[in-house]
């Protein structure tokens, strides 16, 4: 949601800056995500252009006068000096001669109530100065002095408002209704056309569709140069009913990104009156005594809050009168109380409030999730009990392990966008597909854990943080011929913008090897120790590491390919790692000590340089070594790479470390020889070894 600080002081009065109220919206639960000061010709004082992120529930906030009504009662809590201002429609005022349209609900279950007034003798002109400044403000494109109006009142007030060009409305008639059968053409104000659904709510006149309601209008009913008498509506819709088209048919606008989450009944006339009076000041025009249509008037319901669950859940004692002033300054209108309880009506549009729990919230939002006051003391038990193995006792160990490393967690939706299939391939494990999806970038179950991940590394990127280290756990989903697929995973990126002069920005720590080297260490406090390393390839990753225990896949990690990092326009390099949990959990060792006894006798190392074909990985090395001495043996490491022109073709040189030590004696050089003999044995046997 774009709010225009300027704008918004026309409703709040007070002396705290824009950067004071984006502290205050996101400590009130209306986050800020940008602050942005504006450039434009038409601005004679500096203003800036403020992200709201504003939750679906709260549509109340959806507007300049909705976001100062928060802020106003979050202020009066706070005891700052503040005032707030409702847009006045005092001057209103009706002509008798001038006639309104009949208007007909049809559908009364999905119109609630329905506004229109009739303006005779509008002169089409550009927009005053101020109009044109109030929308490019929020980076909408003027139009004219009618058209821009409703958008005016929708972005000022919330209820979006709709004007005809009333000369083309045919019968002199409005119809609210939904239609008699399927298929029926429709083309919108942008010219795009759509084969409308039954169960679609229209705007009619006697002849034709008129408008998609609350949503898009024709090309038939559309404002030009040439009008010169108008419809104006206001109205409240069944907001199920909204969503259900707009999904059906894809579009989404300005006014359904309101409607489809709830408006306001009890404003609709109000802001009926407002759009008139202003279109009349700057275009002209006599307007009609405006229509009401309310056939159910939608009536405040009561919610019973004690003042004990008050304090049980925010933890802390409240102030009876604090907890009155908070509920007044929220509209919240006490019907009753005693010493034990309050009855609270409340409005219609507050459809994020439901229940006492919601209640308690709103108090608590306005009060200040910040002043809630904790012990100095804190009680913990060190008593080492035996647990029984459990996901989320793991999950805590293994989420501090991670952050320890300089990892962050994130959280992203199990839903993703249906563009991501394309990178899958594997026709038995398919995708699932929503019946009724939010959006398109929520039509469909993750397959992986990745995309979210990218979205988040594309997302920092972008924001100037291209030091990143991230992990999420999360489930993946599929379906086969026989069943569907759930599975959990915990997935790991790190990834840099390699900076030379910043030690913390080097390949040794954002690397394929520094994230192997977080994977091993996890499994090893998980108890795994003997797992096996795969050269492999996958849809997703280059090439990768798969890592094994006992035949069971358990981590496969890489560099993610090319084609798909660019698909999010990220530039660096990305290492990704997945552990399938499910596998990890049942050998996860939980209050399992183990201690051994420090070695008495000393270890004893051997380098050995060998040349192998290129094909021949360090992993199938290290494996064979381990086969063939399985008691001495400790450590194995590969300390030197060499592939040059003085080799012969086809071949590299690894140089490799060996540690050995045994717990009963000292290790002998005659004992030492004979197991590296061994060892150079095996390898020219397995891997045609040459030893330099």
């Amino acid at each position: 949601m774009k709010i225009s600080y300027n704008w918004l002081t026309k409703y709040l009065y007070s002396e705290l800056t824009a950067n004071q109220i984006c502290e205050i919206l996101t400590d009130i639960g209306l986050e800020v995500e940008n602050c942005e000061e504006l450039y434009s010709p038409l601005l004679t004082k500096k203003d800036y252009l403020l992200e709201v992120n504003i939750t679906p529930n709260r549509s109340y906030a959806m507007s300049h006068f909705g976001i100062a009504r928060d802020i106003y009662a979050a202020l009066k809590v706070r005891k700052y000096k503040v005032e707030i201002h409702r847009p006045d429609i005092k001057n209103f005022k009706s002509e008798k001669n001038v006639l309104c349209f009949p208007i007909s609900i049809k559908s009364p279950e999905h119109c609630i109530r329905y506004s229109g007034c009739f303006i005779k003798g509008v002169r089409i002109a550009p927009s005053p100065t101020w109009l044109q400044k109030r929308l490019q403000s929020i980076q909408l494109n003027p139009i004219n002095n009618v058209v821009d109006v409703p958008n005016f009142v929708m972005n000022e007030i919330g209820q979006p408002i709709h004007v005809f060009d009333s000369d083309n409305i045919k019968g002199e008639k409005i119809y609210i209704k939904t239609l008699s059968n399927n298929g029926i053409p429709f083309q919108t104000v942008d010219k795009r056309k759509y084969l409308l659904h039954k169960d679609d709510l229209m705007i009619c006149d006697t002849h034709r569709p008129l408008f998609l309601a609350g949503i898009l209008g024709s090309i038939h009913s559309s404002v030009t140069d040439k009008t010169q008498n108008i419809f104006l509506e206001s109205a409240c819709f069944n907001p199920m009913n909204i969503r259900k088209s707009v999904k059906r048919h894809a579009v989404n606008t300005d006014a359904s990104f309101r409607v489809e989450r709830g408006t306001d009944p009890e404003q609709v006339l109000y802001a009926l009156k407002r759009a008139a009076l202003l279109i009349q000041e700057i275009a002209g025009g006599r307007i009609s005594e405006p229509i009401d249509l309310y056939p159910k008037p939608v009536k405040c319901f009561t919610i019973e809050l004690r003042y004990e669950t008050i304090n049980r859940i925010l933890g802390e004692t409240l102030r009876k009168n604090e907890v009155k002033k908070i509920l007044y300054l929220l509209d919240l209108n006490i019907l009753s109380e005693n010493k034990k309880m309050l009855r609270v009506s409340v409005p219609p549009y507050r459809i994020d409030v439901q229940n006492e729990c919601d209640i308690i919230e709103e108090i608590f939002r306005m009060y200040g999730y910040n002043r809630g006051k904790t012990s100095g003391t804190f009680c913990f038990s060190l008593k080492g009990e035996k647990k029984i193995p459990n996901s989320e006792t793991t999950k805590e160990k293994i989420s501090t392990f991670l952050n320890a490393q300089g990892f962050y967690e994130v959280i992203n939706l199990s839903l993703t966008h249906s563009k991501y299939k394309q990178f899958f391939r594997d026709e038995s494990f398919k995708d699932i597909e929503l019946l009724n999806p939010l959006s398109e970038d929520c039509s469909l179950l993750r397959q992986s854990l990745l995309f979210g991940l990218l979205e988040r590394v594309s997302h920092n990127i972008n924001h100037r943080n291209t030091f990143l280290k991230l992990f999420e756990w999360g489930k993946i989903y599929g379906k086969n011929p026989e069943k569907y697929i759930e599975n959990e995973r915990l997935s790991l990126v790190i990834s840099v913008k390699q900076n030379k002069k910043h030690w913390l920005h080097s390949k040794e720590f954002f690397s394929f090897f520094a994230l192997k080297g977080i994977v091993e260490a996890l499994l090893k406090i998980s108890g795994v120790t003997h797992f096996e390393q795969i050269l492999t390839e996958d849809n997703l990753l280059g090439k990768s590491i798969l890592f094994t225990y006992k035949q069971y896949d358990l981590v496969r990690l890489g560099s993610v390919k090319k084609s798909i990092i660019e698909h999010f326009d990220i530039k660096q390099e990305v290492f990704y790692a997945e552990i399938y949990w499910e596998y990890l959990i049942k050998i996860f060792q939980v209050n399992r000590i183990v201690f051994k006894k420090l070695p008495k006798y000393p270890g004893v190392r051997r380098d050995l340089s060998i040349l192998i074909n290129r094909n021949i990985s360090f992993e199938e090395l290290y494996q064979e070594s381990k086969k063939t001495e399985k008691k001495l043996l400790k450590e194995v490491h590969l300390f030197d790479v060499y592939e040059g022109e003085k080799l012969p073709f086809g071949k590299k040189s690894y140089a490799l470390s060996f540690y050995f030590e045994d717990q009963e004696r000292t290790l002998t050089v005659d004992r030492i020889n004979q197991v590296m003999d061994n060892i150079r044995h095996a390898l020219k046997k397995s891997f045609d070894a040459e030893f330099r």
